[in-house]
């Protein structure tokens, strides 16, 4: 009597093939998965460009910021975005400042636009006195 433990070649292919289709069923979950981490780190980058920007112009008092539109370029390492900043005074009262962060290389990531209104009859601090 011959001893029949163990698994003959038909066998071993057979695992071989099973295991292939399954994870072949599996590869688009994969790449899905994959863009939208590449997607989310591009907003993260983008998102922190956009609080850059925000925190500048909130650091600037409304009559020392220059209207019009202010525009350059930010490097997230690998993307890169342009900034632009433009301040309009609405009103004699009323200013409002419009971020955009764009990407410039990549037209599957989408761009950011944060409008800031706040009041345009600040001027600077006359720490000297009257």
């Amino acid at each position: 009597m011959t001893d029949t433990r163990g698994f003959t070649l038909i066998e071993a292919m057979i695992a071989i093939v099973v295991v292939a289709i399954i994870s072949l069923s599996l590869t688009p979950i994969m790449v899905y998965e994959a863009r939208r981490e590449r997607i989310a780190t591009a907003a993260t980058y983008r998102w922190a460009l956009s609080a850059e920007s925000i925190n500048r112009v909130n650091s600037i008092p409304a009559a020392l910021l220059n209207q019009g539109t202010t525009c350059d370029t930010a490097e997230a390492l690998p993307i890169r975005f342009e900034r632009c900043i433009v301040a309009v005074n609405t009103t004699a009262r009323k200013q409002t400042v419009t971020v955009t962060v764009l990407p410039m290389d990549y037209n599957w990531i989408p761009g950011d636009t944060v409008v800031i209104e706040r009041a345009a009859n600040v001027g600077g601090l006359n720490l000297g006195g009257p």
